[in-house]
């Protein structure tokens, strides 16, 4: 093992007990076209310094996706796939989401994000696809 790859490793451990710590906020707007989660650098709760750095890492150490036309960096981390756009860290689940469930958990009602009879409660939906690293 490289020393390069063992600071990457120690570095993606620290990301990692900084992720389980961050409170990610369902998107209700992407619930029925990209079900994801997200945090804004400028919460309260999210620290700038780490937010930088961990984005910086993903830049170096991700793999590039195309998502309607638009190219990402990408990082998975554990059960998840991770991205940024400017001050907004997204994630998506490799385990889908109850769509339904999360919106109600919000108070919202499931009706007015998603088509009718498409999503029922207790059904994953919008799980992440693991990226192919043959190529």
């Amino acid at each position: 093992m490289t020393e390069e790859t063992t600071d990457a490793n120690a570095a993606l451990s620290a990301y990692r007990d900084w992720l389980n710590q961050l409170n990610f906020r369902f998107a209700k707007t992407y619930a029925h076209k990209g079900p994801h989660e997200y945090v804004v650098r400028d919460w309260s709760s999210v620290e700038t310094p780490m937010f930088n750095a961990f984005k910086q890492f993903i830049e170096e150490n991700g793999y590039h996706e195309v998502y309607n036309g638009y190219e990402y960096t990408c990082l998975d981390v554990g059960n998840h796939k991770y991205w940024t756009i400017g001050k907004i860290l997204n994630r998506r689940s490799y385990q889908g989401y109850d769509v339904v469930q999360e919106l109600l958990d919000m108070g919202e009602d499931p009706g007015e994000y998603l088509p009718v009879g498409k999503y029922e409660a207790g059904n994953y939906y919008g799980a992440a696809e693991r990226p192919d690293n043959d190529a």
